[in-house]
């Protein structure tokens, strides 16, 4: 292992946000060594680090905004020999039938004026059996005006149920019942505010309390708080097989609590 990849997994573990640990914790799953990998909105890509998989990130470019393909993004992918970066819009991909294992949508659906099309064009390039990997605000617990001004929607698990009806829901809940994503990556932020190196030095305390709330906190909340929603919903699709399908699902547990 290089030195480089040595870094970047050491700020995996330490600075990264719980949103993004979380997530990547939760989809890694479903992804196996070998499967083709698109992430769609990519920006950086950062759901895929560490990965060998070959990955396509697509994303539009920047409109007034920090989101897309901006020139330091672009710089950063091109120095991952295993991701190719696209810039490409979701609604009309320019990919064959099929072409992928996995499609990796994270907070990304409630930016794209037609979700339904984006939705069509996400199965359609996606393989029999293949995953989509999504997580979207959540519409009970964040009204649409609390949200961020480039936001066209937020959704229920109804409105995603509907949107891929044809095929199947692994698994499709709320997480974040207390906020718990803005938790993380606090003596980071303050770090690259003040630029006090000291603040480097109690890192591993915010990758202990991370842990914590990952594989103790989250989980508890989610069986003991039901009924409260959460702050997110992420959800895993199967493409179903038109004619035949002997991929057992069981070990999944689908669910939509």
């Amino acid at each position: 292992m290089t030195q480089n990849q040595l870094k970047e997994k050491a700020v995996i573990c330490l600075a990264e946000g719980i949103f993004n640990f979380d997530t990547r914790r939760r989809f890694r799953r479903f992804i196996r060594p070998g499967d083709t990998i698109l992430d769609i909105g990519a920006m950086s890509s950062p759901f895929t680090k560490g990965l060998r998989n070959r990955v396509t990130a697509i994303d539009i470019l920047p409109e007034n905004n920090n989101f897309g393909f901006g020139e330091k993004t672009l710089s950063k992918l091109s120095g991952r020999s295993n991701v190719e970066a696209k810039v490409m819009d979701a609604q009309n991909m320019t990919f064959g039938d099929e072409r992928f294992d996995v499609v990796i949508l994270t907070e990304v659906l409630e930016h794209i004026p037609d979700d339904k099309k984006a939705a069509r064009e996400i199965i359609r390039v996606l393989k029999p059996g293949g995953f989509l990997l999504l997580t979207v605000p959540h519409l009970d617990r964040v009204p649409l005006e609390c949200g961020i001004k480039e936001h066209l929607r937020h959704y229920q698990k109804r409105d995603l149920i509907d949107l891929f009806s044809e095929e199947s829901i692994v698994f499709l809940k709320d997480r974040f019942k207390f906020n718990e994503f803005s938790w993380g990556s606090i003596i980071i932020s303050k770090y690259n505010e003040k630029k006090n190196k000291w603040l480097l030095a109690l890192l591993p305390l915010e990758a202990v309390l991370k842990w914590m709330l990952t594989y103790i906190w989250l989980p508890f909340s989610e069986r003991v708080f039901t009924k409260k929603p959460g702050f997110n919903l992420i959800m895993v699709m199967r493409k179903r097989r038109r004619i035949t399908d002997n991929v057992d699902t069981s070990q999944y547990q689908p669910t939509t609590t």
